[in-house]
């Protein structure tokens, strides 16, 4: 990566708006999880999620409801149709796949927060989905060589990320608007949960006696940005970050990841989360079902404009 990290909100997404498209039913049911293993990793507890597919809709090429219909393959579309096949969309996409070790459900892996602290060790950027809006940790915008690129072609990415933009607020608006409240819903289940909030309180405690008063996991990784923990790497370096690993941000991870472990703060969030996400993908099959349909016929017809 060849500029600073930063917290932003991506373009586009953060502050959609959204009227769904169908009313889904949002009626749940705490579960009752007691004291589940923790995953083995985010990515495997996240991927294995039955709402994770439907958001990843649009901003993953594998979501495997839509695959390779991605909004970036729109813009991609547009700038081959304009003469730029290997010119690279100012715009990046994650969807729900996040490759942190830490958020919300504390940090999963002490091995890891001792290896690593709160940097991030890929060089990539990270997403975390929270409220409707994907929040991004990392390199959002153009890539350094765009710095050497032709004005007309610095134009036709400008152009055709515009057009990738309007077509993002047209389904954000209309077939994902849904999707989008569902998951804004899953998120506030969680948030909420009894189970979840008596592991945080168990996790809070657990960081206060060795000295941290914090109240939730993620204020502890937000302050750790905030303050500059986190690195400040170069895109597309792939090398691991050194900011972060200083002896005092070493110390918070490990004792985050520590409490984390007694309070079996990550194996209840995902275990809490998974049952919600079930329960309402469940629910709401057949609208979700439509809605998939309904994008992919959009981005089909948005893709032929350009053919």
């Amino acid at each position: 990566m060849k500029r600073t990290l930063v917290l932003a909100l991506v373009l586009f997404l953060a502050a959609c708006t959204v009227t769904p498209a169908f009313k889904p039913n949002t009626t749940v049911t705490p579960p009752k999880v007691g004291r589940p293993a923790p995953p083995s990793s985010v990515q495997a507890a996240v991927s294995s999620e039955a709402f994770t597919p439907y958001q990843n809709l649009g901003s993953s090429a594998d979501d495997g409801l839509a695959p390779g219909e991605t909004f970036s393959a729109i813009s991609k579309a547009c700038l081959t149709d304009a003469g730029y096949p290997n010119a690279a969309s100012g715009i990046v996409f994650a969807g729900q796949l996040i490759s942190a070790s830490w958020g919300p459900w504390g940090y999963l892996g002490v091995a890891e927060a001792v290896q690593n602290g709160f940097s991030f060790s890929g060089g990539g950027a990270v997403y975390i989905q929270g409220g409707g809006a994907l929040v991004a940790v990392g390199s959002v915008g153009k890539s350094a060589s765009s710095a050497a690129s032709s004005r007309a072609e610095q134009k036709a990415t400008q152009k055709c990320d515009t057009l990738m933009g309007k077509f993002i607020n047209s389904q954000m608006t209309g077939p994902l608007a849904g999707i989008q409240t569902l998951d804004n819903d899953i998120q506030t289940d969680v948030q909420h949960d009894p189970s979840i909030r008596a592991a945080t309180k168990r996790w809070s405690t657990c960081m206060a006696q060795n000295g941290y008063q914090l109240t939730d996991p993620q204020t502890a990784f937000l302050n750790a940005i905030r303050s500059g923990a986190v690195a400040k790497a170069a895109v597309g370096s792939g090398s691991p970050s050194q900011s972060g690993r200083s002896p005092s941000q070493i110390a918070l991870a490990v004792t985050d990841a520590e409490c984390t472990s007694s309070s079996d703060l990550a194996g209840i969030y995902f275990a809490v989360q998974a049952s919600y996400e079930q329960q309402l993908v469940t629910q709401n099959q057949q609208a979700l079902n439509a809605a998939v349909i309904e994008y992919r016929d959009a981005y089909r017809k948005e893709l032929a404009k350009l053919r």
